[in-house]
């Protein structure tokens, strides 16, 4: 045993990120997942014509071998969770992901009000 000392963000990505687990903090509670995990649950149905914002894209991997990440933007929907499922279905893309990261966004005096999500394939 031992005893660590610092930001506990930076103890738990020492501790975890060498085990490929990536973490966060959601609704109050600690999530760790490996990189090949989902949270449980029904995936959140992304779709043309029903909350989608624009068209969905795929970016290129950063490095070789590395999956391709979605970039889809969406009205914000408070469901969509890190590590959690989105069914995808567009015109150029369908298909179920798991949720890398996200970000929601908004004004209060303004009507924009968005979710925008990062993804990899499953």
């Amino acid at each position: 045993t031992g005893t660590l000392h610092g930001p506990a963000h930076k103890a738990l990505s020492e501790l975890l990120t060498p085990a490929g687990v990536g973490w966060s903090f959601q609704d109050g509670k600690l999530i760790a997942l490996k990189e090949t995990q989902v949270r449980e649950g029904e995936a959140v149905v992304i779709r043309e014509g029903d909350g989608m914002v624009g068209s969905p894209k795929m970016s290129l991997p950063k490095k070789p071998g590395e999956t391709p990440s979605l970039h889809v933007r969406t009205l914000i929907d408070a469901r969509i969770r890190a590590g959690g499922k989105i069914s995808v279905q567009s015109k150029e893309i369908n298909g179920v992901f798991r949720v890398e990261k996200l970000e929601h966004t908004g004004d209060f005096r303004g009507k924009d009000w968005y979710t925008d999500v990062i993804a990899k394939h499953l």
